[in-house]
């Protein structure tokens, strides 16, 4: 059983320049079972190779309740995944609560990565990200991450500044937090937010 809930990207090789995203996933309620194999809310952004494809995803005020012993099942992902690609996106991921129920497998419920040849300004707050049953061993609860050529910038607010980490810590309090990778700090209102819906 997958159990994907709410997804939200382009199809790999058919975003260019002028396919222009803008989603926002906000108010659901999920609870996944102990079979689920995929992610509650997952955010693939990825580009025609070649082209920048522009985004703006905003995950806001959602509740989930993950259950899945699989192993790889986050509860909230925004990733570009797609090799060769070159997504340039704003994600605003606010006010979310995750519970991950396994305390053996569990991974980190949400993660805002940026990977390929991507380019990301991110606003990561708010967030709860709790471990009900016991925290598996080594597992944050919120993870931001930079990987291979991508771009990553984490906004900053006017009380939480200083490096990434202590921006991400300070922001969401509510979450053990992890930073992986190069990720640069900007200044407020430098994300951009959807502007339908």
């Amino acid at each position: 059983m997958t159990e994907l809930t709410f997804f939200v990207g382009q199809t790999p090789g058919n975003a260019s320049t002028t396919a222009v995203l803008h989603a926002t996933i906000s108010g659901n309620v999920v609870t996944q079972s102990t079979t689920a194999t995929n992610h509650s809310i997952l955010a693939f952004l990825t580009s025609t190779i070649g082209q920048i494809s522009p985004a703006r995803i905003r995950v806001d005020n959602n509740t989930v309740i993950n259950n899945s012993t699989s192993g790889s099942t986050r509860g909230i992902l925004v990733d570009t995944p797609d090799t060769s690609t070159s997504p340039s996106f704003d994600a605003t991921v606010t006010n979310n609560s995750v519970a991950i129920g396994d305390s053996i497998n569990g991974v980190s419920g949400l993660v805002a990565q940026a990977r390929k040849a991507s380019e990301t300004c991110t606003s990561l707050s708010g967030n709860t990200v709790t471990f009900p049953n016991g925290t598996p061993s080594g597992i944050q609860g919120l993870r931001a991450r930079q990987a291979d050529t991508a771009v990553y910038d984490l906004q900053t607010s006017v009380s939480c500044t200083g490096t990434a980490a202590t921006v991400l810590s300070c922001l969401n309090p509510s979450a053990t937090t992890e930073v992986l990778g190069t990720i640069n700090t900007v200044s407020p209102g430098t994300c951009l937010l959807p502007v339908t819906p």
